[in-house]
């Protein structure tokens, strides 16, 4: 198998004709497939959670307008999701631990 990705990668630049059996396609498929799955998993990021200012009052014993008013001083950021609000988790427990 290594044999063939070798051969692959050294005949790049011209054409070349190869035949194989389907078991050889087969894993070659599955490397390369395996290959870019790591690539791309390498370059995303976790993924972030997010609350409704509802559910951060109630976990903070704090009021919505408090919320407000800590995003338009700029202490929180919230995200907008159409006429959502949402707030980023892991802000909330940087804001909370400062």
């Amino acid at each position: 198998m290594n044999n063939l990705s070798d051969f692959i990668s050294r005949h790049t630049e011209r054409p070349v004709q190869y035949v194989i059996g389907a078991r050889d396609l087969k894993e070659v498929i599955l490397e390369v497939i395996s290959e870019r799955e790591e690539q791309l998993k390498a370059q995303v990021t976790p993924k972030e959670e997010y609350l409704e200012p509802s559910e951060v009052a109630k976990q903070f014993h704090i009021t919505k307008t408090t919320l407000w008013q800590w995003g338009k001083k700029g202490i929180l950021h919230p995200r907008k999701l159409g006429r959502k609000v949402f707030y980023a988790k892991s802000e909330l427990a940087n804001v909370m631990q400062a």
